[in-house]
């Protein structure tokens, strides 16, 4: 599943924000459609950001699509299934806006059903296995051992498996959150550079938020300032798997000759980062699906 979701990030989102919304229900957790003033300014954003793109390009399906997630992420069940009928109209094979449908089906009900939390599980693991047939130069199998393979090397080197991560001080899907995570589809790298420092300057215990801001300034060729950002993480957080790595990764970033070989170091340092939160994830897994007696 992870070459599938890093080959298309929308859907990737998108089912990002549908489970825990129904994790949030089925554990009491707070409202996800809860909102305070400070939230309401970060809404409006995403709201706008995404109305901004369909008038853009209002044949865009990732477009409407992103703007049907944030509608149903704000409880517009009715304006966000006008969207999904559109995109679905002109693509009835479109995956991101089925799923994202027979999510609705969860959001409406009070009480969320656990038969269909399992049935929209079912047709996630059926589209995601169509699409082979949609890019037929995708070879899945190849990947997948290719990726299989970089990360038990990385996890041999780092011990990510075994680490015991820290807890994010932030809340889950915070509207920032959310907006960031619209401004990294939506492209606009001014406005997603001030969200990704506001972030961290509100959080800046937060090893993932230093993460991703130190990830935003690499990928725009600010490899010094993210130098500084993670050693600052190391001195307190001297073993963490993820710091570890962007430091490694930054240093055969600086020694590299020429700029293709600094652009080639920054690929490998996506790819190994990518790797590293696969391992963090599958570790969880094994453990929530095993837990210690």
């Amino acid at each position: 599943m992870d070459a599938y979701l890093s080959r298309f990030p929308i859907l990737c989102s998108l089912l990002m924000t549908i489970f825990v919304s129904h994790l949030s229900a089925n554990f009491a957790l707070s409202d996800p459609h809860a909102t305070t003033s400070v939230d309401t300014a970060l809404i409006e954003q995403r709201e706008s950001l995404a109305r901004e793109a369909v008038q853009r390009d209002p044949h865009s399906e990732n477009a409407r699509v992103r703007l049907a997630s944030v509608l149903i992420d704000q409880g517009k069940l009715d304006e966000a299934s006008k969207e999904l009928d559109l995109v679905l109209k002109d693509n009835p094979n479109n995956i991101s806006a089925k799923i994202l449908r027979d999510s609705l089906a969860i959001h409406s009900s009070s009480k969320p059903d656990q038969a269909k939390a399992a049935e929209l599980l079912a047709k996630l693991a059926a589209n995601l296995k169509s699409l082979d047939k949609q890019v037929p130069s995708f070879d899945a199998s190849r990947i997948r051992r290719d990726s299989d393979e970089r990360k038990r090397l990385i996890d041999e080197k780092y011990h990510i498996s075994t680490f015991q991560f820290p807890k994010d001080p932030r809340p889950v899907l915070s509207e920032r959150r959310k907006l960031i995570l619209d401004l990294r589809l939506s492209g606009e790298k001014s406005r997603l550079a001030e969200a990704l420092k506001a972030e961290f300057d509100e959080f800046p215990n937060s090893i993932d938020a230093r993460l991703e801001y130190a990830d935003f300034l690499i990928a725009n060729d600010h490899a010094d300032e993210a130098a500084n950002l993670i050693n600052a993480g190391l001195s307190s957080n001297p073993e963490h798997p993820f710091l570890l790595i962007m430091r490694d990764g930054l240093s055969d970033i600086e020694i590299a000759a020429s700029s293709e070989q600094k652009l080639s170091q920054r690929q490998k340092l996506i790819f190994d980062m990518l790797s590293a939160r696969s391992i963090r994830s599958d570790a969880l897994m094994q453990r929530i699906n095993h837990p210690a007696n």
